[in-house]
């Protein structure tokens, strides 16, 4: 990041605009304030509190606890345990990834244009539009190197119906062996931007969550590094 950019960043911070939006907000920030909130109980947004506070895995006896990244083999043990036929079984491993990858996109798109009219206050309905391939990228749906080209009456005419269209067809066109590398890729990048002593804290804070659910508080991959955080280069820095 080159100096005027760092200075713009650090004049928009004082800017209510961004407070109240957050539409400039890092990923390094935003792990500080997903830390913060969790160590001082200040979180009322599920998505980003600790698991154990809505499941209450200590009151509670879970006999199985599947995750969407096996979900066609979890989703298949469930069906299979309450009595689903084969058939039914058989057609969810067959289409789970793709109908999971395109939950993800209409998802991912159909959020922003309900949200244009307030969009458009902050950024341009164009750069709202290469945000949301990005993020499409990002999560590793659409491959890096399909960009998204529109014409000015492309963009003000846009639908999220066409934009769906058109992020299903990019879809298609990506390797999903590219997309798996461009996933962690995205991963690696994102946490490589976070100092080590915030990524710690953030560790900590989330420890019995990832214990719960049978994950690494710290794999080497993301926590074998300096203490310095890495410019983002990729993916981070188009934000």
């Amino acid at each position: 990041m080159n100096n005027s950019k760092q200075s713009n960043r650090k004049e928009a911070k004082h800017n209510n605009d961004t407070a109240l939006v957050g539409h400039d907000v890092t990923f390094a920030e935003f792990v500080r304030f997903v830390t913060y909130s969790e160590l001082h109980k200040e979180s009322p947004n599920p998505h980003i509190s600790s698991v154990k506070k809505h499941c209450r895995p200590c009151s509670s006896f879970f006999t199985f606890i599947g995750k969407l990244e096996n979900i066609a083999e979890d989703g298949s043990y469930v069906m299979n345990k309450i009595g689903i036929s084969k058939n039914a079984i058989t057609a969810l491993e067959t289409n789970i990834s793709n109908l999971t990858k395109d939950d993800a996109i209409t998802d991912s798109i159909r959020g922003p244009f309900g949200w244009k009219k307030d969009v458009l206050k902050h950024i341009t309905w164009d750069k709202a539009l290469q945000r949301l391939w990005l993020k499409l990228q990002m999560r590793g749906l659409i491959e890096k190197d399909i960009k998204l080209e529109l014409s000015n009456q492309q963009i003000m005419s846009m639908t999220s119906d066409r934009f769906i269209d058109i992020a299903r067809e990019a879809y298609a066109r990506s390797d999903p062996g590219k997309l798996k590398q461009q996933s962690k890729a995205v991963q690696k990048e994102a946490f490589a931007s976070v100092p080590l002593k915030d990524l710690k804290a953030f560790r900590d804070a989330f420890k019995d969550d990832f214990i719960l659910l049978g994950y690494d508080p710290s794999p080497k991959e993301l926590y074998d590094r300096s203490e310095n955080p890495a410019e983002p280069s990729v993916y981070f820095n188009k934000l």
